[in-house]
């Protein structure tokens, strides 16, 4: 008998984290063109720091690389010699970590939509004959009714045919008399007639569908008030400097004068008389004069010749509040002027990302009345209110993005590339299929670099993931394939080279969540679609995939929240946190 095969088990096989490190380490240094660049970083490093003792690695497999930390502090300690730093306001002391947690700050942000369900794009009721926008010579008070046009009787001509031999004459026959016959000697002339092109008539066409509402006239008492406003004014003209006074006078915020001026005069009129701006309010009566702010605010950005905005539209009130705002005054110094259209260009983008027009760079008035644009000016001209706690025109938060947006580019170049932004918040936090993405489908101008409207827009978006337009902003990277789903193979792909980023970290993670648990995860909180895919419009009904969306996009806020069991409530946003937190890392 044969002896019966007795089955070894063997030990489960453990991966030797030094040797993939090794070989991790090697296949990097091994790629062309990286260890001479690396090289070339330690001459230069050797160069600025004398005193270091940073001895020449004498082959590939001896070098080892500076940390993050080391390297941080040498390039920010030549970022003030190289670029003009914005100076730190001087207006409010920075809250402490402390206040971060508790939340005992003022409301930042406004309350955002909570079902986020996207509306229609409305179109604008402006006119769509533009040549009235400016119809100078257009009377203002009398308005005319269509007239109906009777058409007069058109006399005919018809040939009549005779037995006889003799040569036919044609016949004039009226519409309301009986043929008359030609003589036989005028049938020369008839012929000659005949022989000349016809005369074309024109006859007017009735308005088949009539306007169902007149367009409404100006008050008089409407008119008799402007009249008098302008006969106030020296020449009886308005001029970009005293525009403020007609926005005042019409009960507009003072920030948008240069917006009124442009849209009723024109943007390289030098001043207005009472005529040109009473006849184009009249000609824009519907969406000025008998609509509510919103509207009015809208085409008054517009200039009332398109039914969406952009960015330069809001560029003019930045300007103005640039310009006026006493809480700048301090940023209004000649050394600064270089830095003034970096605020700008923050203000701008990150209005457009709230209101969820970045990618296109087109905001439609649905888009428009999410901002809650006329509370922004309205907190804007109270004196007493603190610019940094006002929606888009903190200072602060400008302050924050060019520091960080500075010392990231280290060539200088006014843009960023792959491996400077893999450099954020001191490196190791994104991977690089992360960043191949963002290159791929979120950069404004395709092929090239991130340019700083760019970096508004990943920061805004990578800091408060909770939102509308920051959803939109992932879910196009993570969607690899484009076919508007997102599938559990492609998530898996991004959860892959996050594990990969943690074992090069050498990070100790006591519980590593499994693939397994976050399929499970997704499927109970999200609505899945057919054969396991997911759509945009199931993820953004859902508030906990946020947590989700990091073990994609930066797994160390994932570990961190996922171990995390109190849920600490706090008035402040996650911008805003961030913002407070970075100015304390600053000033330390």
């Amino acid at each position: 008998m044969s002896k019966p095969v007795v089955k070894v088990r063997r030990p489960p096989l453990v991966p030797d984290v030094d040797l993939l490190h090794q070989h991790l380490w090697r296949q990097f240094v091994n790629q062309p063109g990286v260890f001479d660049k690396l090289m070339g970083h330690l001459e230069h490093v050797k160069n600025v720091e004398d005193e270091s003792e940073i001895e020449s690695p004498a082959s590939e497999d001896d070098f080892h690389p500076l940390s993050e930390s080391s390297r941080i502090s040498l390039s920010e300690s030549t970022v003030s010699a190289r670029v003009p730093m914005p100076p730190m306001s001087p207006r409010t002391p920075i809250p402490s970590q402390a206040g971060v947690q508790e939340g005992t700050g003022n409301v930042f942000f406004m309350d955002r939509n909570i079902d986020q369900v996207p509306e229609r794009n409305i179109p604008s009721p402006v006119m769509e004959d533009k040549k009235n926008i400016n119809s100078i010579k257009v009377p203002v008070i009398q308005y005319f009714e269509p007239k109906e046009v009777k058409s007069e009787p058109i006399e005919t001509i018809e040939e009549t045919e005779e037995p006889s031999d003799e040569q036919s004459t044609p016949a004039i026959k009226s519409a309301n008399s009986d043929p008359v016959q030609l003589s036989p000697c005028s049938s020369l002339e008839s012929l000659q007639i005949n022989s000349q092109p016809p005369i074309a008539t024109v006859t007017p066409v009735p308005t088949f569908y009539p306007p169902l509402l007149p367009t409404p006239l100006l008050s008089p008492t409407f008119i008799s008030s402007v009249q008098t406003f302008f006969s106030s004014q020296p020449s009886s003209q308005i001029t970009p400097l005293t525009s403020a006074l007609l926005a005042k006078f019409l009960n507009l915020p003072t920030f948008l004068s240069s917006c009124l001026f442009n849209a009723s005069f024109g943007p390289q009129a030098k001043s207005g008389s009472c005529s040109e701006f009473l006849s184009f309010w009249q000609a824009n009566v519907k969406v000025l004069h008998h609509a509510k702010d919103p509207v009015k605010i809208f085409h008054l950005l517009s200039g009332c010749g398109r039914n969406y905005l952009v960015p330069d539209d809001f560029f003019p009130i930045a300007k103005d509040v640039l310009d006026t705002h006493q809480q700048l005054d301090f940023f209004r110094g000649p050394s600064y002027i270089n830095l003034h259209a970096s605020y700008l260009s923050s203000v701008v983008a990150a209005i457009f990302f709230t209101a969820g027009a970045w990618r296109r760079k087109r905001m439609y008035f649905w888009q428009f009345a999410k901002i809650n644009f006329l509370e922004t000016l309205s907190k804007l001209s109270e004196e007493e209110m603190d610019i940094n706690f006002i929606e888009y025109f903190s200072y602060d938060q400008f302050y924050v993005f060019y520091v960080k947006f500075v010392s990231l580019d280290v060539d200088e170049d006014g843009e960023l590339n792959q491996a400077e932004l893999l450099e954020y918040e001191e490196g190791g936090l994104l991977t690089r299929k992360v960043v191949d993405r963002v290159w791929q489908v979120n950069l404004s101008s395709r092929g090239k670099n991130m340019n700083y409207w760019d970096w508004v827009m990943f920061v805004m978006a990578e800091v408060d993931k909770s939102t509308a337009p920051a959803l939109d902003y992932w879910f196009a990277v993570l969607d690899t394939d484009d076919d508007g789903f997102l599938s559990l193979g492609e998530m898996k792909q991004f959860y892959s080279e996050s594990l990969l980023l943690l074992i090069i970290a050498d990070c100790h993670v006591p519980h590593i969540v499994h693939w397994e648990d976050i399929t499970t995860q997704m499927i109970d909180i999200v609505t899945c679609g057919k054969e396991g895919v997911f759509s945009l419009m199931g993820i953004r009904g859902n508030y906990k995939f946020t947590h989700i969306l990091d073990a994609f996009i930066n797994i160390f806020n994932f570990i961190m929240n996922d171990e995390n069991d109190v849920c600490i409530k706090s008035e402040m946003s996650p911008l805003q946190k961030f913002v407070v937190r970075s100015l304390n890392e600053l000033e330390s």
